[in-house]
């Protein structure tokens, strides 16, 4: 449900972008780190739908790899003059590269735009998302990579510029409302045990030292959980 809301107000962009259709771009590598394979192919389907529909065609990094099999492109080239050999072979005046890393809930996702020419930076979205799902995180970032690229599209390339793209306020402030009161239970839960295991052993009542035991444990988890909820 997140993804079609996230493509709903991707459709939206399209309304006010131009009726005709952009230079393409390609997409040259999506590098993934502590997810899946799955994952970057996810976020190449999420990228290609969601700019069909601002008009800006997109070729898959398949298509580019395949079109590079028979070049003198250098692998792992990202930047630098070394990408007009991607521009020779592909027909391309831009490419995205893109990195998703996960660990935990964690995800961060950095795109780059470059052109081919000169290889040279001409813009980029760097991601954070500390708390959040995988589909999330493709997401937000498809949305902010589309606003790049239509806000770009016709503007002088010699500059550099960064677009940091803020994690969504509303959705953070139920994450930290969520931990904080995940905190709050266990903190509480763990008081009470403390507390009966302390009677228990005042009355020599066997099991009183794995309720103590316990009732700490779970009473500094829940402090920890509440420490969590003020970093976000």
């Amino acid at each position: 449900m997140r993804t079609l809301a996230a493509l709903a107000l991707v459709a939206a962009l399209a309304g006010a972008a131009r009726a005709e259709e952009h230079a393409p771009v390609g997409l040259l590598e999506v590098a993934t780190e502590g997810v899946s394979d799955t994952t970057g192919d996810k976020f190449e389907e999420s990228i290609e739908r969601a700019l069909a529909a601002v008009n800006v065609p997109v070729m898959r990094s398949k298509v580019v790899r395949d079109k590079l099999a028979a070049s003198d492109f250098v692998h792992g080239c990202s930047f630098g003059p070394c990408l007009r050999a991607v521009g020779r072979a592909t027909g391309l005046d831009r490419l995205l590269v893109a990195r998703i890393a996960g660990a935990g809930q964690s995800y961060s996702v950095v795109v780059s735009l470059v052109e081919t020419e000169e290889g040279r930076l001409v813009s980029q979205v760097a991601q954070s998302c500390p708390v959040c799902t995988v589909d999330e995180a493709i997401a937000t970032s498809t949305r902010a990579v589309v606003e790049l690229i239509t806000r770009r599209e016709g503007e002088a390339r010699s500059g550099k510029e960064v677009v940091s793209v803020p994690d969504d306020q509303e959705r953070i402030a139920r994450k930290k409302r969520h931990v904080r009161n995940l905190g709050i239970l266990f903190s509480s839960v763990g008081a009470a045990a403390l507390i009966g295991g302390i009677i228990l052993a005042a009355d020599d009542s066997g099991g009183a030292a794995v309720m103590v035991g316990g009732g700490a444990g779970m009473a500094a988890a829940g402090l920890g959980t509440l420490l969590l909820s003020v970093t976000f």
